[in-house]
């Protein structure tokens, strides 16, 4: 690269790949669902593309179409998302008949 070129001047952009295994949001929404429906709480989880930072949606039950990065402040649209399941069971006290 020629010093004095556009190309020299040009910013470095790093933007952060989704994590192996995430969904597309088709397939996080569908899957979320079932969970849904059986009673269970869904958080959203994505990465960071500016700082690459795992997040977690703090609102649950709701995928929305961007969120700001707790680490970084960025705004990112994600594309692709995991998520953190709160399964309901019953306690050891309902089985037990107490």
């Amino acid at each position: 690269m020629e010093a004095g070129s556009a190309s020299a001047h040009a910013e470095e952009i790093t933007m952060f790949p989704p994590r192996e295994g995430d969904l597309t949001k088709e397939e996080a929404t569908a899957r979320a669902t079932a969970y849904l429906r059986q009673g269970h709480t869904v958080h959203f989880k994505y990465t960071c593309a500016a700082c690459g930072s795992r997040q977690t949606a703090a609102e649950p039950n709701v995928l929305h179409e961007s969120y700001e990065c707790s680490e970084c402040r960025s705004t990112t649209t994600p594309t692709r998302f995991g998520f953190l399941l709160v399964m309901m069971t019953a306690s050891p006290h309902a089985r037990k008949g107490a």
